[in-house]
């Protein structure tokens, strides 16, 4: 009859660590700390709150938009809130 080997536990080699957080970083993504004052941070919660979502996904929702109205911007495009009816309301400048 064979005999059972036991694993020995050993702390991972710097290459495994490496290889470790690369996996993480596909399933998670970076992380990110950021500091908002009071009233930001009140107006995010609340969005989130309203939208039944997290604030993470309004931060991920508003860097979307931003991204647009950048590419906008810089093509030399206006943004303009209109009504549904196409009536303009009001326009966005972006810096």
């Amino acid at each position: 009859m064979p005999i059972a080997r036991t694993a020995t536990l050993r702390p991972p080699r710097k290459r495994e660590q490496s290889e470790i957080a690369a996996k993480r970083d596909v399933k998670l993504g970076k992380r990110l700390n950021l500091n908002l004052s009071t009233a930001a941070y009140r107006e995010l919660s609340s969005l989130a709150t309203e939208r039944r979502s997290s604030m993470t996904d309004v931060v991920r929702f508003a860097l979307g938009l931003v991204k647009i109205a950048f590419q906008e911007a810089a093509a030399g495009n206006k943004l303009i809130v209109t009504t549904y009816d196409g009536k303009p309301l009001k326009e966005i400048v972006v810096p």
